[in-house]
């Protein structure tokens, strides 16, 4: 089970990561 928590944390952090980074070039991207 704390394997799992650690995999769900570390995918979230990931994941926001990416997010973050997409929305970041995004609006380089804009005008």
């Amino acid at each position: 089970m704390i394997e799992f928590l650690i995999g769900m944390t570390l995918g979230g952090v990931i994941g926001v990561t990416v997010v973050a980074l997409c929305v970041a070039a995004s609006r380089e991207d804009g005008p």
